[in-house]
């Protein structure tokens, strides 16, 4: 959270308490359990006037939605989408290359049901990062910026919520599924901003159940308001204002007949199976619901790959691949079905690879240099293999795709200017590609 001064009135320079801040927070509960509020950050911003216009630029806005999967630990690209055939054993590992349904693109034999799918794809085999540490590494990933100093930046859900309109403004423009303790949220930006986390997708959100009595609720918001009212009187900075019109957006939200869309268990049973019943088959199947809704933006993230030892054992790397080759085969199937594939970016991320030589315990270390990222859906070329690394998977030798273009180039699908400028309380400048982030353009369908 941003700890600078957050005050915007001259009366009031000293910081507010976080004994009372956070006693108004209590006091705002319903709204908080709600919508998963976090504490809010305030935000001044201005956009660049020089920014160029994106809107001509082959890729720029097709996609009206994004479902970003993040496989937080390391996912191996030697073992997946970025088989060497005919190595030496020592690199191969277990893994043995499986045709797929586009001429000459081998993958990992752990993913036969996305051997199915890869003419929807865009497999990036040219991914690189500066960084080889879990969780500075998936904050890289998931914001664009190195995690230093007091400013923390906002993932690419509260960037689009700045940027664009809702799609339907009776349900929030993001959400996180699974999400990490770590997780950036809306970092510097205003709370409006932030995403909505859902710790289990079977359950959805608890509190509309439970408030889902009109005249409860009614009663509920009013105490909260009132309890509330005086405290963000006399304190006029942002980040308390922010906290008000969190009230009419739970109470629009419970009301509202598309809370239906966190009922998973009215999928059909047999769908439920396919996407797996784990944290991650249900989380992606919440996705697609959230999406068919009108969401903007869903993260659903899948922990456990940091694969140091025995990387082949049982319930190692092959159980985390079967659940992995179900969900997102599953998805990407349901979404070409309904349709919604034309205009929603299916993003599949990690914060590195894994070490292509296979360590002296059976697994695969921390591997920031080469690894494997996903795209498929709206705005992209499919059945396309981007970049390239050396005859073992040590070194990108085409295409090197940082971080920061990385997240530029999502950007540029989403429809969020990526070269305009954005100023943090503090009076630092933000964009949402990461610092000199550019998007790469042949990465897009023309």
């Amino acid at each position: 959270m941003y700890t600078g001064n957050p005050c915007n009135s001259s009366e009031h320079k000293e910081l507010v308490s976080r004994r009372d801040f956070m006693n108004v927070m209590w006091q705002g509960m319903l709204a908080s359990s709600a919508l998963g509020v976090t504490i809010p950050s305030s935000l001044s911003h201005a956009a660049s006037p020089t920014a160029a216009d994106l809107s001509g630029m082959p890729g720029f806005g097709a996609a009206k939605q994004v479902i970003y999967v993040m496989l937080d630990g390391g996912f191996s690209h030697m073992d997946s989408f970025d088989i060497k055939k005919g190595v030496d054993p020592a690199y191969k590992g277990a893994t043995n290359p499986l045709a797929t349904n586009v001429d000459d693109l081998f993958i990992g034999h752990w993913f036969p049901k996305m051997a199915k799918h890869m003419d929807k794809l865009c497999v990036i085999n040219s991914r690189k990062s500066r960084i080889g540490a879990h969780g500075p590494g998936q904050y890289y990933v998931r914001t664009g910026y190195e995690l230093r100093g007091q400013d923390r930046h906002p993932h690419m859900g509260s960037w689009m919520d700045m940027f664009l309109d809702s799609l339907n403004d009776k349900l929030p423009t993001n959400f996180i599924i699974n999400s990490p303790s770590n997780h950036p949220m809306s970092g510097w930006m205003n709370a409006k901003h932030a995403p909505l986390p859902i710790r289990d997708a079977k359950q959805g959100i608890p509190s509309l159940k439970s408030y889902q009595s009109e005249e409860r609720l009614t009663k509920r918001l009013k105490l909260s308001r009132d309890l509330g009212k005086r405290f963000r009187s006399q304190h006029m900075n942002d980040d308390i204002q922010s906290i008000a019109p969190l009230y009419d957006d739970a109470l629009a939200m419970m009301k509202s007949e598309d809370i239906v869309a966190f009922e998973i268990n009215k999928e059909p049973e047999w769908k439920r199976e396919a996407y797996g019943k784990n944290k991650l088959g249900e989380g992606l199947i919440l996705a697609k619901r959230l999406v068919e809704h009108g969401v903007r933006h869903v993260e659903v993230s899948q922990g456990g790959w940091d694969h140091h030892n025995n990387i082949f054992a049982d319930n190692v790397f092959p159980e985390k691949a079967r659940m992995l080759d179900n969900a997102l085969s599953a998805l990407l199937e349901d979404l070409e079905t309904t349709g919604l594939l034309q205009e929603t970016l299916v993003v599949v991320t990690t914060e590195m690879g894994r070490s292509p030589k296979i360590s002296s315990g059976a697994g695969r270390d921390h591997w920031p240099q080469a690894f494997t990222c996903l795209l498929a859906g709206a705005g992209i070329k499919k059945a396309t293999v981007y970049g390239s690394t050396d005859e073992l998977g040590r070194q990108v030798v085409d295409k090197a795709l940082g971080t920061k273009d990385w997240c530029a180039s999502i950007a540029h699908l989403a429809g969020v200017p990526w070269n305009k400028t954005v100023y943090s309380p503090s009076g630092r400048p933000f964009t949402a590609g990461g610092k000199d982030g550019k998007a790469r353009m042949d990465l897009m369908a023309s």
